[in-house]
C-alpha cells in the first residue's frame, strides 16, 4: 500500500494483513508523515505538490502525535511482492501512526533528543494507550539480547558437526542450557523479587558451571537504560586471511602444485 513501501520490513505489512495479526513497526526515515489534522496526501493534490505530501490519508486524531490514518493500495504492483500477494491486498487499511520523543545518552554535553516515528494495527487508542504502544516497540531490545545471549554467550553462533544429526543435537543442547539459566534467573528473581529480564544472563552461566553445593550467590542486577544509542560496529577485527569456501584437501593440493611452480 501507499506508504508501506517504505516501512522497514514492507513484507510484514502484507503478512499482517492477510494473516489477522498485530504489527508495531518503525517507519523508514523517508517515509513523509504529516500529523496536521485534515491534511491532504499525494493521491489529492497535483503531480507538482506531491513530493512532500504524505501518501496516507488522514482519518482521525487519537492525541498529540497520535493518528488514525489509512493506507491506500499502491497503483502497481510492487517488486517485493508477488502478483498473487497483491491480489489479496485490500484497497485500503487503517492503521495508527504516533511519535515520541527520545534522549539519547552520549555523556551530559552531547545529550540530543530526536524522534522516532511508529506505525502500527493496534488502533484501539483507549485499549492501547499510547505510552503502552512506545513500551511495547522499545521492548524489542529484549528479543534482541535474548538472541544475543543464546548465539554469544552460549556459542551457539557456530555449530562445528559435519552432520544433520550432530547439528540438531549441538542446537538443542544450546537450547537445553538457555533453558536451564532462564529458569535459575527466575527462581533467583522471585527471591529477590525483581524482573529476571535485568539479572545478568553471564552471572547465572557460570553458576551452573562452576558451582557445586551451597546457596546461590546473587546475581548481578542491570538497570534499564532507556534511550540508548549505540554505534552498530564490530569490536573485534576480523582476521585478514581468505574464508574457507572449499574443502581443506582442495586448497592443500592447490598449494602443493603452486609450491612447485615456485
Amino acid at each position: 500500500m501507499a506508504g508501506v513501501e517504505r516501512v522497514r520490513d514492507e513484507k510484514t505489512v502484507s503478512d499482517t494483513v492477510s494473516a489477522n495479526l498485530h504489527g508495531v513497526l518503525r517507519l523508514h526515515q523517508k517515509q513523509i508523515v504529516s500529523f496536521k489534522p485534515g491534511r491532504k496526501h499525494k493521491r489529492q493534490l497535483p503531480k507538482a505538490q506531491r513530493a512532500n505530501a504524505p501518501a496516507s490519508r488522514f482519518i482521525q486524531r487519537l492525541g498529540q502525535d497520535d493518528q488514525l490514518v489509512e493506507y491506500l493500495k499502491p497503483q502497481e504492483c510492487p517488486r517485493w511482492m508477488t502478483p498473487a500477494d497483491y491480489a489479496k491486498l485490500p484497497d485500503t487499511i487503517t492503521v495508527r501512526e504516533l511519535r515520541y520523543p527520545i534522549k539519547t545518552q552520549r555523556g551530559r554535553p552531547r545529550n540530543r533528543t530526536r524522534e522516532v516515528t511508529i506505525v502500527t494495527t493496534l488502533v484501539d487508542h483507549e485499549k492501547y494507550p499510547k505510552q503502552r504502544v512506545v513500551d511495547l516497540y522499545q521492548s524489542r531490545w529484549e528479543i534482541e539480547t535474548r538472541l544475543r545471549e543464546f548465539k554469544q554467550t552460549l556459542g551457539a553462533n557456530v555449530l562445528r558437526s559435519t552432520t544433520e544429526q550432530g547439528v540438531l543435537k549441538d542446537l538443542w543442547t544450546h537450547v537445553l542450557v538457555f533453558n536451564l539459566v532462564r529458569l535459575l534467573m527466575l527462581r533467583h528473581a522471585k527471591e529477590r523479587g525483581c524482573d529476571p529480564r535485568r539479572l545478568s544472563f553471564i552471572d547465572a552461566r557460570d553458576v551452573l558451571r562452576y558451582r557445586r553445593a551451597g546457596p546461590i550467590p546473587p546475581l548481578a542486577y542491570n538497570t534499564i537504560r532507556p534511550g540508548r544509542d549505540e554505534p552498530r560496529v564490530i569490536k573485534r577485527r576480523k582476521d585478514t586471511y581468505a574464508v574457507m569456501t572449499r574443502p581443506r584437501e582442495t586448497l592443500r593440493q592447490e598449494l602443493e602444485n603452486k609450491t612447485l611452480r615456485t
